[in-house]
């Protein structure tokens, strides 16, 4: 499978602004857990050949996140040289199960239980600022993140990569770093 890693600098700026997006939505309980790895993925899994890339990418843009179904994404275009455009995303985050808040709901109270239990209780504070008031975004992953995004990628990676049966492991068995032509600006 061919997929695209990003250069570091634009990882971390994903990297930060996936962060903050899922701190916003678990802010009332643990609803949301980080996915990696954090590559581009493309909607068809055999849409783009790792020669191609090489060959013939113009431009890669990252836009807002949105939300999936059950997935947290940064939808992401490949602009190919022709004009013509393949979609994909990087997904960096899932959505929890009920089995799953249900084990963590019963692990908080009976921490808490052992607390007061012990005379070990936290002082009662106030509520935590939300991430919507500390970074500025509002409820929905996909109203305005960032004034990072669209984030156009001119350095990138295109990788081979390979994923286990059960989707718990990864690697990457060959890649080629893609440096696309800068915008022209008017002077």
């Amino acid at each position: 499978m061919v997929v695209i890693i990003l250069h570091p600098t634009e990882q971390l700026i994903i990297e930060r602004a996936a962060q903050k997006i899922i701190a916003e939505k678990n802010g009332d309980g643990i609803r949301w857990y980080p996915h990696y790895p954090r590559w581009v993925v493309f909607e068809q899994r055999n849409a783009v050949d790792y020669a191609a890339v090489k060959a013939h990418a113009a431009q890669l843009i990252v836009s807002n996140a949105e939300a999936n179904g059950n997935a947290l994404i940064f939808p992401v275009n490949i602009i190919w040289r022709d004009g013509t455009s393949t979609r994909g995303a990087v997904q960096f985050a899932k959505k929890c199960d009920s089995s799953m808040n249900a084990e963590n709901n019963t692990a908080r109270a009976q921490s808490a239980a052992a607390e007061t239990a012990s005379g070990s209780a936290p002082a009662q504070n106030k509520a935590p600022p939300t991430a919507a008031s500390t970074y500025g975004f509002s409820d929905t992953a996909s109203s305005g993140t960032n004034a990072a995004f669209p984030l156009s990628c001119r350095v990138f990676r295109a990788a081979h990569a390979v994923f286990s049966a059960d989707k718990t492991s990864w690697s990457v068995t060959d890649s080629v770093w893609i440096k696309t032509a800068p915008k022209k600006t008017r002077h």
